[in-house]
């Protein structure tokens, strides 16, 4: 079947035609500009998600590193403490008197020394046994000095013993 359409009314036809093209162009232009500014918001919140796992990493840096300035301190104090008593043993030693070693031959002075290894050393040098040297024990009464071929006493500085 045809049908039979006047001149007006296909111009009118043709218009409408026309502005809905036109619309179509518009909404196209409209639907481009937003599909384009979705694009943007997902690349902002990939990025923002990226970002926070940056930030989480160093979060969890700074926390194990705060740890580790508190735990510090208290080994700080350990050593202090340790510091401490070394400090006290060197005062306690340094408030003892300091002694030397006399070197006796046959009960007469031979020779004065800072160490017993080194009195020791000097009557091997002289001719003495390298074996046989055993301290005094205290509370044991001495030998005569004339009947002990060497003998080392310890003597006390700044004073009598």
């Amino acid at each position: 079947m045809f049908r039979v359409v006047r001149t007006h009314r296909l111009r009118a036809s043709e218009a409408v035609a026309a502005m809905a093209r036109e619309r179509l162009g518009e909404v196209s232009e409209l639907l481009a500009r937003r599909e384009a500014e979705v694009a943007e918001l997902v690349a902002e919140v990939r990025q923002a998600e990226a970002d926070q796992k940056g930030m989480a990493a160093r979060l969890a840096v700074a926390e194990a590193e705060r740890d580790e300035a508190r735990a510090r301190p208290a080994l700080e104090h350990e050593d202090q403490v340790a510091l401490r008593a070394l400090l006290r043993q060197a005062r306690r030693q340094a408030r003892k008197v300091p002694h030397v070693f006399v070197l006796y031959q046959r009960g007469r002075l031979h020779s004065l020394h800072s160490t017993v290894e080194s009195a020791e050393a000097a009557a091997e040098a002289e001719g003495a046994p390298h074996s046989g040297w055993a301290p005094h024990i205290p509370g044991e009464s001495l030998s005569p000095a004339a009947e002990v071929a060497w003998r080392i006493c310890p003597m006390a500085l700044g004073g009598a013993q």
